[in-house]
């Protein structure tokens, strides 16, 4: 093959194996050309045995269905790209015993480094989860995990910027939709919004349900049937959840955004088309994900949580 493409068998090499001595643009070309009129490719496992670990990282997620997650891999893929690597996805769907599963199949495969994404039970004993890495390179993308480098969001400080901007636009009446009360990111959004209309003397009800647009739904509709409906604005800690919680709300024949202001939290791409548009808390979702990425391979972790923006929309016109 290097002879075909004209070039030495070390230029062939760093071509097609990956090298911090990068390669002129034009013999690259040239080997690639070759590499294809012959049909040849790396030879995977024994790439991995010289480097001690393949071109593919990991990444844990508990349901990649969820549009979060879903721009979380997007951010992970294309910077994983940029450096010629590819991006393995697990989903455990909140399965510990599964995660661990997970993790020690992607030791087995030898992955450069691992990105564990969602929120986490609060109180959790990291150890089982640490142990099972070992020494694969890992960072989180959420809560803490033990001592392991971490990538997080200011959930409570989101959550309160909104509060406030509802508290403004005349809401006084509201009903939260929380999930599990064990669910570290809900209890931080949860207790963010709550301070806030603790200080400015509102009353609230907490609803749960779990974290997902089929929990907002139910929780909406719970709370519908224990007369909480009275409620001038329904904050939701996610935008899925949201998203049911206004599916309940027509089919009560109460309209969102006009009879009964609605917010979530996340501002996910997926529901740019729903009506009426949903106030939430944007955040940097697919920043976050590159910026896990950078980290696995060297780059230095962001220096601060990543802080969510307050977008107001047709849901809460205000009161």
């Amino acid at each position: 093959m290097a002879r075909r493409a004209g070039v030495s068998l070390a230029t062939a090499s760093r071509v097609l194996n990956g090298s911090s001595r990068t390669v002129g643009a034009r013999l690259a070309e040239r080997v690639h050309a070759a590499a294809d009129e012959l049909s040849y490719s790396p030879h995977g496992p024994a790439q991995a045995m010289a480097r001690g670990h393949t071109m593919s990282i990991g990444m844990l997620a508990p349901d990649i269905a969820d549009p979060y997650f879903t721009q979380l891999s997007a951010g992970a893929t294309e910077a994983a790209g940029l450096r010629s690597m590819m991006l393995s996805v697990a989903v455990h769907h909140a399965d510990a015993a599964r995660e661990l599963q997970q993790v020690r199949s992607f030791r087995a495969q030898r992955v450069r480094g691992l990105m564990i994404a969602g929120s986490r039970p609060a109180g959790e004993d990291p150890g089982p989860l640490l142990r099972a890495l070992g020494e694969l390179p890992a960072v989180v993308v959420g809560p803490p995990v033990g001592d392991l480098p971490v990538i997080g969001f200011a959930n409570r400080e989101g959550a309160a910027d909104l509060a406030r901007a509802l508290l403004q636009v005349g809401y006084q009446r509201f009903v939260i939709l929380a999930g599990p009360v064990e669910h570290t990111t809900s209890v931080e959004r949860t207790e963010g919004f709550t301070a806030v209309l603790d200080d400015a003397a509102a009353p609230y009800v907490v609803q749960r349900a779990a974290f997902s647009r089929d929990g907002g739904h139910q929780a909406m509709v719970d709370a519908l049937a224990a007369a909480r409906g009275g409620a001038t604005c329904v904050f939701a800690v996610t935008d899925m959840m949201a998203l049911g919680a206004m599916t309940a709300l027509h089919e009560h024949g109460v309209e969102a955004g006009r009879d009964v202001g609605v917010a979530g939290f996340n501002d996910l791409p997926v529901l740019a088309d729903l009506r009426p548009g949903l106030s939430t808390v944007r955040l940097p979702l697919r920043e976050a994900g590159q910026a896990a990425i950078e980290a696995l391979l060297g780059g230095d972790l962001p220096a601060e949580p990543f802080r969510g923006e307050v977008v107001l929309r047709a849901s809460t016109p205000g009161c």
